[in-house]
């Protein structure tokens, strides 16, 4: 049980990473443009 409670919590946060990359990204390039 706790195995797959275990599987399940890092299969939503590496999809929330993914989902997140992309935002870092847009603010990296958005600050290397106003410095």
């Amino acid at each position: 049980m706790f195995e797959d409670l275990y599987e399940s919590v890092l299969l939503t946060s590496s999809s929330a990473l993914d989902s997140l990359k992309p935002l870092f990204e847009y603010y990296e390039n958005y600050w290397v443009k106003t410095i």
